[in-house]
C-alpha cells in the first residue's frame, strides 16, 4: 500500500494526464485530498504543486505553487521574498471553509491574491497588493484556498483553480 502511494504521489508531482484521471475520477479525490496525499509522501520544505488556472474566457493554463498549509506556513507566507524567489506563488490550504485575513508584513514584492471556496471558485481578488502593509484584507465569504502570485502575473479574470490539468496545458505567463 505505501509504495503503491509513493507511485502516486510521485507520478501526481509530474501531473501526467493518466494519474490526474484516476486521482480525480476513479478515486474521486478532491484537491485538498490530493495534496494531503502528496504532503504525506515528501518532505514539505521541497513540496510544489502543479495547479491548474481556469479563467473566465474557459481558457486554463497552470502554475507550479508552493503548498502552504501548517499554521506556521501561513504566517510566513511570501514575507521576505523577490519576484524571483516566489515563482510562480504560493498556495495556502485550510483544514476548513472559514472567512480569512491576510497582510502583506514584511512582504517586498506587490501580490495578487486569490481568494477561493471549498469548491475552488474565487470569492474575492485583490490585486496589486501593497508591498509592507499590515492592514489585513480577504473577502466576508468563507475561504478554504488562498493563491498569491506576484502582481500582474495572470492576465485573465480567474473564476476557479483545480488539480486536474486540460490536456495540453500551457503553463501560465
Amino acid at each position: 500500500m505505501l509504495l503503491w502511494l509513493y507511485l502516486i504521489a510521485f507520478s501526481a508531482m509530474t501531473m501526467q494526464a493518466p494519474l490526474r484521471k484516476i486521482l480525480r475520477k476513479d478515486l474521486g479525490m478532491t484537491l485538498t485530498a490530493q495534496i494531503v496525499l502528496l504532503m504525506v509522501t515528501m518532505p514539505a520544505s521541497v513540496f510544489t504543486f502543479t495547479l491548474s488556472v481556469l479563467f473566465d474566457d474557459k481558457s486554463s493554463c497552470f502554475l507550479n505553487v508552493t503548498i502552504a498549509d501548517s499554521p506556521e506556513e501561513h504566517q510566513k507566507g511570501l514575507m521576505g521574498q523577490s519576484p524571483e524567489q516566489i515563482g510562480d506563488g504560493m498556495l495556502f490550504v485550510f483544514s476548513s471553509n472559514a472567512p480569512r485575513r491576510i497582510w502583506m508584513k514584511n512582504t517586498p514584492t506587490p501580490l495578487d491574491v486569490y481568494f477561493f471556496d471549498q469548491g475552488q471558485r474565487m470569492v474575492g481578488f485583490y490585486p496589486n497588493a501593497e508591498p509592507f502593509n499590515e492592514t489585513s484584507f480577504g473577502p466576508d465569504k468563507p475561504v478554504r484556498y488562498i493563491l498569491e502570485t506576484v502582481a500582474n502575473r495572470l492576465e485573465k479574470p480567474v473564476v476557479m483553480i483545480s488539480a486536474m490539468g486540460q490536456k495540453n496545458e500551457p503553463p501560465c505567463r
